[in-house]
């Protein structure tokens, strides 16, 4: 098929020759021509992206398809699961061993924290960090409150067994504000015992590589001492759960933990009531 004849350079738009054919779509000066070809290269990167977040998009899926597959075999094997709508929730989930909890982690933990405590310290009471909520200070994810989480959620964190955690490190997300927050929340408490307190709850064994904090039944750190991410996000998976189960469209919940396309552990819970197959009662997530 013959190319379309163009009465305007593409470019600048003056006027083309009528009878002169041009396979291109430029008048031919060089800025012109070179301004084309920057376009069809811009156009070329735009269109390869698009394509590789589609097949990125039919991966994710395709992916979650699948799971979904696994925990309706998981509910078709379940008796308390028979009747009334079911909502089919995949997790991530983290397969780290629990190991002794090694010094120099926990003397990096105790300088990162000594360095925001004089920070913090430094602050004279009328002075505050940055009381915006979490959620509005950049962060994506977070809970409206800090209060502790419900069955459903401490289900699925458990099952999960905190694959978010895993980014606290050696400094178990402890910032200014929260470090702040706690040193008000205690006044006259000296820079020692402060130290002290956080010193307490170091455990002697926690997860291969992630927080310090990290045990096999959740945080060792009281809520009142965790940063506010600790005490407030919730991953993706977590806040597609907890918005289908609040719509009211669901009776009941399978939720699964899946390592890679992996199905770890399930486990059924009534929306209205307590988790059924797993017990969170020593948990602390």
């Amino acid at each position: 098929m013959l190319p379309v004849r163009r009465t305007h350079c593409s470019e600048c738009g003056v006027s083309l020759e009528p009878a002169v054919v041009r396979f291109d779509t430029t008048c031919g000066s060089v800025s012109c021509r070179l301004g084309h070809q920057i376009s069809r290269s811009v156009d070329a990167a735009t269109s390869e992206v698009h394509q590789r977040l589609r097949r990125e998009r039919e991966a994710e899926e395709a992916d979650f398809a699948a799971k979904e597959q696994a925990l309706s075999e998981v509910r078709a094997r379940d008796a308390s699961a028979d009747s009334g709508d079911v909502l089919l929730a995949p997790v991530p989930g983290l397969e780290e061993p629990l190991v002794p909890l090694h010094p120099e982690r926990a003397q990096r933990f105790l300088e990162h924290l000594a360095a925001i405590l004089d920070e913090a310290m430094a602050i004279p009471d009328e002075d505050s960090v940055d009381a915006r909520p979490p959620e509005q200070a950049g962060f994506h994810g977070m809970a409206p409150t800090e209060a502790a989480p419900g069955d459903l959620e401490s289900t699925a964190c458990s099952l999960c067994r905190g694959s978010c955690c895993q980014r606290g490190g050696t400094q178990a997300f402890h910032d200014l504000e929260s470090v702040r927050r706690v040193v008000r929340g205690r006044p006259g408490r000296s820079r020692e015992e402060l130290l002290g307190e956080f010193e307490s709850y170091l455990p002697e064994r926690s997860i291969a590589g992630s927080c310090v904090f990290h045990t096999e039944t959740g945080c060792a750190q009281p809520r009142a001492l965790r940063s506010a991410t600790c005490n407030r996000y919730r991953c993706p998976s977590l806040r597609r759960l907890l918005i289908l189960a609040e719509s009211g469209s669901y009776d009941r919940a399978v939720v699964g933990s899946f390592v890679g396309e992996r199905l770890r552990e399930a486990s059924s819970i009534g929306l209205g009531g307590t988790p059924q197959r797993r017990d969170t009662s020593g948990s602390d997530w």
